[in-house]
């Protein structure tokens, strides 16, 4: 009974942290790929979540954690910008 409960403490740990991970994610994606939150599909892409793939509106970008911060790490791909905005083309 003991391992059950431990077990499921972990699962859930897990579950809230990688939603976490996800939801940062998708707050710095929104940004860059100018879409809203809601519209962001992230995926990880390694299996220690600190490389994530982030897509929406027409366009994608890839993103590494580095030290607690989500850094995109590639080119903006895919559609143009909404009327008026530009899109963000490369990390700095």
């Amino acid at each position: 009974m003991r391992v059950a409960f431990l077990a499921i403490t972990c699962l859930a740990t897990l579950s809230f942290a990688c939603a976490s991970l996800k939801a940062q994610v998708q707050q710095r994606a929104a940004f860059d790929l100018q879409c809203d939150v809601e519209k962001i599909d992230v995926k990880f892409l390694d299996a220690n979540h600190d490389t994530a793939g982030a897509s929406g509106c027409g366009r994608q970008a890839t993103y590494v954690n580095a030290h607690g911060t989500w850094v995109k790490n590639s080119e903006t791909t895919g559609g143009a910008a909404p009327q008026g905005q530009t899109a963000t083309t490369s990390a700095k």
